[in-house]
């Protein structure tokens, strides 16, 4: 983005002043200088010199429908595994919901982001949270990882030249392999999610839900589409699902399913309709193998 396309980007924005401040304290790296800090939701981040902490000090609403879903489906005990964890924002809104009972193993691969979800883990002290410093794929080794400001945007490089190099380890070879019941897990890698389940194929077993990003753009990197995630999933035992916008509602998807949003989209493998349902009180559309259902529960 040029110089003039990044100005009227800002001037356009629903909060112009508040844009252009986390721009400059972003990129000038002050708030991570002074130590500033971020209240997002019920916690707080600290202003790491990234693209999502300037996204998050400028714009309020930042990642609302993911905070939405994990506190509605989450609850006391849980264990939840967090795969392209960033900086927090999905970890500790996990790490609250499920208590100090419960678990939380989150896994990211950029060394200096990491060192990030570190300090805000801390800041908020989440003694139960365990997190590594490693991709996810679908076989041990080592990869190139991108470095963008845009952290949210970093991802598996095509090459060494673009990139840090990070290990990779597959999922059933983690810590996550030896819990036997994983309420969530939370898969947002830009592009190399179907590496990750095909490498956590006996972790799969033990999970409830899958709450999952695709992105025909990202997959695309790596020279497939969102139809070999979504076979992936079906195989595994999920029902498979899209949110009705911002209602409190999923409708079912099958395995040719393609997004139509612009840049990515967050969908649902759900193994026990019901379960999800009780949990969330969310409505859920089940169009099960021979008849169509409405799984209703009212919201709170």
């Amino acid at each position: 983005m040029n110089v003039k396309t990044k100005l009227y980007s800002i001037l356009t924005d629903e909060h112009p002043l508040r844009r252009l401040s986390a721009s400059v304290i972003g990129r000038l790296h002050l708030g991570h200088m002074f130590g500033l800090q971020i209240r997002v939701h019920d916690y707080r981040i600290f202003f790491h010199p990234t693209g999502l902490c300037s996204a998050c000090w400028s714009n309020p609403s930042t990642n609302n429908e993911d905070h939405e879903f994990i506190t509605d489906f989450l609850k006391e005990g849980d264990n939840v595994v967090d795969i392209g964890a960033n900086i927090g924002l999905t970890v500790i809104a996990a790490a609250r919901s499920v208590g100090q009972t419960g678990r939380v193993i989150a896994f990211e691969p950029h060394p200096r982001i990491y060192s990030y979800l570190k300090e805000n883990i801390a800041l908020n002290n989440l003694r139960h949270v365990e997190v590594f410093n490693c991709a996810i794929g679908d076989k041990p080794g080592t990869l190139y990882f991108t470095d963008k400001f845009t952290d949210e945007e970093n991802h598996i490089a095509p090459s060494a030249e673009s990139g840090i190099r990070v290990p990779v380890v597959p999922l059933d070879d983690t810590a996550a392999r030896e819990i036997n019941n994983i309420a969530l897990l939370k898969l947002d890698v830009e592009g190399y999610e179907k590496f990750v389940l095909d490498g956590g194929r006996l972790t799969l077993e033990n999970v409830g839900c899958v709450y999952f990003e695709v992105s025909d753009s990202n997959f695309g990197n790596f020279g497939y589409g969102t139809p070999e995630v979504l076979r992936r999933l079906f195989g595994a035992g999920f029902h498979l699902f899209r949110r009705n916008g911002t209602e409190k509602q999923l409708l079912p998807i099958d395995e040719s399913y393609v997004s139509s949003a612009p840049m990515y989209e967050n969908l649902f493998g759900v193994r026990r309709i019901d379960e999800f349902a009780d949990r969330t009180k969310w409505q859920v559309v089940d169009t099960g193998h021979e008849t169509k259902a409405v799984r209703t529960v009212p919201s709170n």
